[in-house]
This record gives structure tokens, C-alpha cells and sequence, in this order.
């Protein structure tokens, strides 16, 4: 008995209904509800909508980031390729010694072939520096794009998380609105009961 008093009670202090409540009353508070529930609806459609373009961009900007990665490991291996290239000529250099080189530039048959030979080996040496300073700044320009895609993929997803939080506290709304509306259309049927019957 005392639980279901107090039930009772509870659920007349979350819906009070006032003896003076009088049909025009419980129509215009059904009508607001009514109208409250269509705007909070039309709300949730348009949340909605943000939500999918989210996931869209958060779908395109993962593609994104899976391309910049298989990129960034190219040029990371085109340019590990470059240095193993450029090392192999030192190391070749380097144990042939003076004397190798020497050898290359001395087997010129004449002095326009002696500097054709040395302005080869000259510009073999430059143009491994070139190639492989040009690798490295690739590497790195693509090494930046992909910090950038996961901040902005880290960004997107904070702001999904928001948008799903509005969702969930929208949904909830709705759902207690509806019971709200609910609650008050049986109270005016009932009014309107009481009304013809009088």
C-alpha cells in the first residue's frame, strides 16, 4: 500500500493535473507538446545529416592517410635505395683509393677525354648529393601530410564523439517529450470523457 502511494505521488508531482485543468488546458499543453516533439524531430533529422557527412569525411580522410602512408614508405625506400647507391660508389672510391681514380682519369687517351672523365666523376658525385637531398625533402613533405591527416582524423573523430553526445541527449529528449505528449492526450481524452458525460 505504502509503495504504491508513493508511486502514486511521484507521479503526480512529475505530471501534476490540477482539478481546474480544464479541456482548453490539456489542448494547448498537448498542442506545444505536439509541436515541441515535430521541432525536436526536425532537429534530430539535421543532426542526423551532420552526423553522416562526419562520417563521410572521416571515411575520406582514412583513405587519405592509408594512400599518404603507402607514399611516405615509397619515397622512405626510394630514398634508402639513393643512399645504398651513393655509399656503394664511396665504399668502391674509398678501397680503389687515389689510386682507382687515378687509374679511370690516366687511361684518358687525351686531355678532352681526361676531363670528360673527371667532370663525370664530379657530376656523379654531385648528382648523388642532389638526388638524395631531393629524396629527403620528399620524404619529409610526405612525412608532414601524413601528421596532418592524423591531427585533422584525430579532430574529426572529437567532433563525432560530440555529435553522437547531441544524438543520444536529443533521442532521450524526444522519448520523454513523447511520453509527456502521451500522458497528456490520454488526460484530455479522459477530460473531454468527463466533459460530455456531465
Amino acid at each position: 500500500g505504502a509503495l504504491f502511494l508513493s508511486f502514486v505521488m511521484l507521479f503526480v508531482a512529475v505530471f501534476p493535473v490540477q482539478a481546474t485543468d480544464t479541456v482548453k488546458d490539456l489542448e494547448d499543453k498537448t498542442s506545444g507538446l505536439e509541436s515541441e516533439l515535430s521541432d525536436l524531430n526536425k532537429e534530430l533529422k539535421a543532426l542526423e545529416k551532420e552526423l553522416n557527412n562526419m562520417l563521410s569525411q572521416i571515411k575520406k580522410t582514412s583513405e587519405n592517410l592509408e594512400n599518404t602512408r603507402e607514399e611516405l614508405a615509397l619515397a622512405m625506400g626510394e630514398e634508402d635505395a639513393q643512399y645504398d647507391m651513393m655509399m656503394l660508389r664511396i665504399k668502391y672510391m674509398y678501397e680503389n683509393g687515389n689510386t682507382g681514380l687515378l687509374e679511370i682519369l690516366f687511361a684518358s687517351d687525351s686531355l678532352a677525354e681526361f676531363i670528360t672523365r673527371a667532370d663525370m666523376i664530379s657530376a656523379m658525385t654531385e648528382y648523388d648529393r642532389k638526388m638524395l637531398k631531393e629524396l629527403q625533402t620528399i620524404r619529409e613533405q610526405v612525412a608532414e601530410k601524413e601528421q596532418k591527416l592524423q591531427d585533422y582524423q584525430s579532430h574529426l573523430s572529437s567532433l563525432q564523439k560530440d555529435l553522437d553526445k547531441k544524438e543520444k541527449d536529443l533521442k532521450d529528449k524526444i522519448s520523454r517529450t513523447s511520453a509527456d505528449l502521451s500522458s497528456y492526450t490520454a488526460k484530455l481524452k479522459k477530460a473531454k470523457q468527463d466533459a460530455a458525460n456531465a
